[in-house]
């Protein structure tokens, strides 16, 4: 059946759309070659799809006493950075629940579903680092239960429909709802609960405007993908990278926070492998401090 918002004879079928710089699995060799030019780096998530070689990365930078910015999108959305700085000021109280939802619009394109590094590294490391983040926690336990509903994800060996679940080193429990097309927009969403109430951030639209005639009210529809919907996110993170440069704010995203992510992320991948839930351990030295 076509749909009006792709004029496709597949809902599948991808229309044009933007391609990233670099994959998610492509070699950290530029992010070295910059840091031995002794250039800052800006660099969107993950560093590496090595835990090892993130931290050779980290390690030259260090050398070079230059700043490698590894860029979590979500961090700078004012409604999401909101969110964590009530949950710092204990809005909730002790955190009981803290969900997200993140559904992609448009699909990638089907060329890039290869090269990405799957559903893993290439996109729920946004979650994971947003959870971790919000929460201030790291996960003991984590169960992962997908499948492939669209045959291009499934032909890759891909995920395209996922739920994770994660238990919190001090007792949150943690859900991320996880798709690759959802057909009515790029939906969006967190909620954390505790005990004194909850933080919900909801699905974002362009605008407010509500059309209301004879046949009911009709809202203005979700951002269409993830450049509209995080432009400001963007902004603000090029606007921090800038102010780091010039020694104005400390670095806020460190090696410990990317480790951790990438470390809840092999252990997703070990669950959806093994069908089981999969424990993390975790010493001191390993604990970000949010």
């Amino acid at each position: 059946m076509a749909t009006a918002r792709f004029k496709t004879s597949s809902p599948y079928t991808n229309p044009p759309s933007a391609a990233p710089a670099t994959n998610t699995t492509t070699d950290t060799s530029p992010v070295a070659v910059a840091l031995i030019a002794k250039k800052a780096v800006y660099c969107e998530k993950p560093i590496s799809d090595s835990l090892e070689k993130t931290g050779q990365c980290y390690r030259a930078a260090a050398e070079a006493n230059l700043p490698l910015f590894c860029a979590f999108n979500r961090r700078f959305d004012p409604s999401y950075s909101h969110i964590q700085s009530q949950v710092r000021a204990g809005a909730v109280g002790k955190i009981q629940t803290i969900k997200s939802v993140s559904r992609d619009s448009p699909i990638i394109p089907l060329s890039y579903i290869g090269p990405s590094g799957g559903i893993f590294d290439d996109f729920s490391v946004h979650d994971i680092d947003l959870l971790l983040w919000v929460s201030g926690d790291v996960p003991v336990q984590v169960f992962v239960s997908g499948n492939s509903q669209i045959p291009e994800f499934e032909r890759h060996n891909d995920f395209d429909n996922m739920i994770i679940l994660l238990n919190f080193k001090h007792g949150a429990l943690g859900t991320i709802d996880l798709n690759r097309y959802s057909s009515y927009g790029y939906d969006q969403r967190l909620e954390v609960f505790g005990p004194l109430g909850m933080l919900h951030c909801g699905q974002s639209r362009p605008n407010h405007l509500v059309t209301s005639n004879l046949d009911g009210s009709v809202k203005t529809p979700l951002h269409y993908s993830f450049p509209s919907h995080y432009d400001q996110a963007f902004r603000n993170q090029l606007n921090y990278f800038v102010d780091l440069v010039r020694g104005r704010v400390e670095l806020s995203v460190t090696e410990k926070m990317t480790s951790a992510v990438s470390k809840v992320v092999e252990a997703c991948k070990e669950s959806a492998d093994s069908g089981l839930p999969v424990k993390l351990s975790w010493s001191e030295e390993e604990i970000p401090e949010y």
